[in-house]
Order: C-alpha cells, then sequence, then structure tokens
C-alpha cells in the first residue's frame, strides 16, 4: 500500500486557541493511532501530519494578558495532558465572594449556591497567568518530556505513551512555531491553502484554522472587513504581586450602583490580578500590546475611593502593582452570529468566531473546547481523503457541535456585563435581591453543567 499523503495544517495565531488545537491534533492523532492497533491493524496506515504555526508576535509573549478562570475547560485540558502542570501553577477556588454596598447584598459565597454544588468535589474555578498556561502548552507540544518535579508516568495525559511510540518509529507529529509572521491574505482551491505572510515570504498547505484572535485577518478574509463593537466598558488594572495576607487567595467581584465593576482574582505564588470596569462613552482601543503604562495610577485610585469607599485592600494592590504593569482598555466582542466559521478550507477557532465580554470567564474554556472538537472532526473526516469537501465536512461537524453554545455563551456575557455595571438605583436594588436567588435555583446555571459534562467527552465524541 502506497504512504499516504500528509495533512498539511496551518495555524494563524500561537496564542492559547492556536496552541491548544496544536496539542489537540498531536494527542487526536495519537488516538487515531491506538484505535488502529488495537483493530489489529497497521499504525503506519496512520496519515502523516504536519502543524504550522504562524504568530505576528516576535516572541510568544508570556506577559500578555492577566488571570485566566478555567473551570468547563478542565475535562478537555486532562485529556491533553495539561490540565495537571498547568493546575500546579495555579489556584483552585472553592469561594466566589460578591460584594456590593447595598445591604442587600454582602459578602455572597456563590459556591454554597445548591446550583453550583456539583463543581465543589475538583474545585469550582482555577485560575492561573495566561503567560503559565502558555508556557504549559509550549512545553508539551515542543519539549514533550517531564522536567525537573514531574512524574514519567503521569506526565502528558492519557495519551503520552503512544506519542512517544510513535516518535520512536519516526512518525511523530511535525510542528514549527514560525514567530514574527503575520498571514496579510489566504488563496485557496481545489488542491490547497496558500498564504501571503508579513515577511514576505509565503507557505502552502491543505487547511488554514484562524485562531488569531477578536481582529482575526482569517476572518476578516473569509466575511469581508469588519470591527468588533465596543461594549460601553472601559477595563483599567493589573497584576499585583507577594502578597502574603490571607486575601491574596480569595476570589472576589465588587458591584456598584454606579456603572462600576471590580474583581480581584488570586494567581498563584502571591501574584493577584485585579481590575475595575465602568461604563463610558468615550470608545477606547482593546490592543493588549499597547495597553500597559497609559493610565496615571492616581486615575484609577480616584474611581477605587468614588465606587468602592470602605475597600482598603483594591488600593493596596494597586500600590503594589508597578506602574509599567498598569493597563486600561476599552472592552469589545463580536455579535455577528449569521457568519458560518469556515469557508471551503478555511476555518476559525476561538475569538476569531465568538469574541465575548469577560463577565463569565469563558472565552478560553470556549476556545480550548472548540481546540478539542475540531482536532476530531478534522483528523476523522481526512482519514481517508484529503480534499476540500472531507476539510469542509470537518469545519461544519465542529460548527454544529460548538456554534449555539457559543453564540449562548456571547449573549450571556453581554447581558450579565449590563447587569453588573446598572446605575438604575432600582434596578441596582432589584438585582441584589435577585443575584442570589439566581443560584439557589437548582435548574440554574444548566448550561454550564451542559457545557462542563459535554467537554469531558467531545474530543471523542459527538457530545
Amino acid at each position: 500500500m502506497a504512504a499516504k499523503e500528509p495533512l498539511r495544517v496551518l495555524i494563524s495565531g500561537g496564542g492559547i486557541a492556536g496552541l491548544t488545537f496544536a496539542r489537540a491534533l498531536i494527542c487526536q492523532r495519537a488516538h487515531l493511532a491506538s484505535k488502529l492497533r488495537n483493530n489489529h491493524n497497521d499504525a503506519s496506515r496512520l496519515r502523516p501530519l504536519t502543524i504550522d504555526i504562524f504568530e505576528q508576535a516576535p516572541e510568544l509573549r508570556p506577559t500578555v494578558g492577566g488571570s485566566i478562570t478555567l473551570q468547563s475547560s478542565r475535562g478537555m485540558l486532562r485529556t491533553l495532558g495539561a490540565w495537571d502542570p498547568i493546575q500546579k501553577r495555579g489556584v483552585s477556588v472553592n469561594r466566589v465572594i460578591t460584594r456590593s454596598p447595598t445591604k442587600l447584598l454582602t459578602d455572597l459565597e456563590l459556591i454554597n449556591m445548591p446550583a453550583l454544588q456539583h463543581m465543589k468535589e475538583e474545585g469550582f474555578l482555577l485560575c492561573v497567568l495566561r503567560s503559565r498556561i502558555l508556557e504549559e502548552m509550549n512545553k508539551l507540544i515542543f519539549h514533550n518530556e517531564p522536567t525537573e518535579g514531574e512524574s514519567e508516568a503521569d506526565y502528558g495525559g492519557p495519551f503520552q505513551k503512544e506519542i512517544d511510540r510513535l516518535r520512536d518509529e519516526g512518525a511523530a507529529t511535525k510542528v514549527e512555531l514560525h514567530l514574527g509572521k503575520r498571514v496579510l491574505n489566504v488563496a485557496q482551491n481545489k488542491d490547497g491553502v496558500l498564504l501571503t505572510l508579513s515577511d514576505h515570504t509565503s507557505a502552502r498547505g491543505d487547511v488554514l484554522i484562524g485562531a488569531d484572535g477578536i481582529r482575526s485577518v482569517t476572518r476578516s478574509i473569509l466575511q469581508g472587513p469588519s470591527n468588533p463593537q465596543f461594549s460601553g466598558h472601559l477595563s483599567m488594572g493589573g497584576g499585583s504581586y507577594g502578597n502574603t495576607d490571607p486575601e491574596a487567595e480569595e476570589f472576589v467581584q465588587y458591584l456598584s450602583p454606579q456603572g462600576a465593576y471590580a474583581i480581584r482574582v488570586p494567581a498563584g505564588d502571591g501574584s493577584v490580578s485585579w481590575g475595575i470596569i465602568e461604563t463610558t462613552s468615550e470608545e477606547h482601543g482593546e490592543d493588549w500590546a499597547n495597553a500597559f503604562g497609559r493610565v496615571n495610577p492616581e486615575v484609577i485610585r480616584e474611581k477605587i475611593q468614588k465606587y468602592w469607599p470602605n475597600d482598603k485592600y483594591l488600593l493596596q494592590l494597586l500600590d503594589n502593582t508597578p506602574t509599567e504593569k498598569l493597563s486600561m482598555r476599552g472592552l469589545y466582542h463580536r455579535k455577528s452570529f449569521q457568519h458560518p466559521w469556515f469557508k471551503e478550507r478555511v476555518g476559525l477557532l476561538g475569538d476569531a468566531c465568538h469574541s465575548m465580554l469577560p463577565y463569565m470567564g469563558q472565552g478560553a474554556n470556549c476556545a480550548i473546547i472548540d481546540a478539542g472538537v475540531l482536532s476530531r472532526t478534522l483528523l476523522e473526516s481526512t482519514h481517508f481523503e484529503v480534499s476540500t469537501t472531507s476539510i469542509a465536512t470537518a469545519f461544519q461537524q465542529y460548527q454544529n457541535e460548538r456554534k449555539s453554545f457559543s453564540d449562548q455563551t456571547v449573549k450571556m456575557s453581554e447581558f450579565m456585563g449590563s447587569v453588573m455595571t446598572l446605575r438604575n438605583p432600582l434596578l441596582v436594588k432589584v438585582r441584589d435581591f435577585l443575584y442570589p436567588l439566581m443560584y439557589k435555583m437548582p435548574g440554574l446555571p444548566q448550561m454550564f453543567v451542559k457545557q462542563i459534562q459535554a467537554a469531558k467527552q467531545s474530543f471523542y465524541a459527538p457530545a
């Protein structure tokens, strides 16, 4: 039997979505190899796989972005062998405290609500710096061996032995990361895709995955130029380090009757990511890379004293944050639900197809689960044939599984943002009265219970 031609996967974007997808492809291919062996077939029938990741930044910018909360993607990260190393570098939180100046809501602990009891066993949330997720995913993809202090038996998740076996047989998945290369244009035909890159080079492959964020070039090529919508919310904050007091381990969100919201999230090793958000009619840019060093700390101090005059800990965090680590940026999202996530050999992943506001902490979780689902549909669909039809079939299956939930999450995140930043005094009282009642209802939040359960199996089979 003639050897199969490799599937050549191109990924635009080296953030969490792009790196997780690369790792998911490696694990999914190992899963397929294991199934071939178990069925007494020759694993050499496995299609070779090459992955090229194009990242516009000259480095993987581990300092960009703050703390991320992981919960619904836990099962997927375990399958990819990433949960344990990431968990060791974060903080598991079992209490989310909500505070409001109104007497109707004072130090509400969400984890004690009946609707969230199912999450208590493994920890309500894992809070971890974005940089640490990138570092661990990068290590799994490119170094592929335990580091000091890690058990070889436990390293890499359920597919690591098969990944190592494929490597020893000379059949490993080949992955390359190309830094300082931005995708400028994409052409596709029946034979594949051709990328034009910012360094005047080009790249060819069978399929392109746009994991290039809210201002995705891939998306604009597929759907035409468009801009994300400004939410009317301005975010300011930073990372405070070296905090040794017990409060540094607390996850606290602050409500206000004046159109403002604040949050502080533990990130491990005495680090705390914190931020305040206020409503504004003046549009601000959202680029993380240019968000730092643009805000006077005294401006933030005045806002904290205005909205939460009795809270001293937010002021302490401000004082412990270097001025160059303070950021200010607008919050943007996309609400164009009618567009498909793919066209022929080009598809979208993560924020490129469903960018959302941060009020439900689901952006990274959705991208991670996207990656696992797409890795399955793509490799299964192209196992026998790599063609425009087989690739489009994979994208359609992926979209069918993920789009409805993602659209709901974008809408719910926008709704929660409007609830958290209410100004009307009467509506603020209604909010603070109803907020704890919502979590006392066993039927809520069923959407995320379903998401957690589905994520555990979506790497293997449709949920």
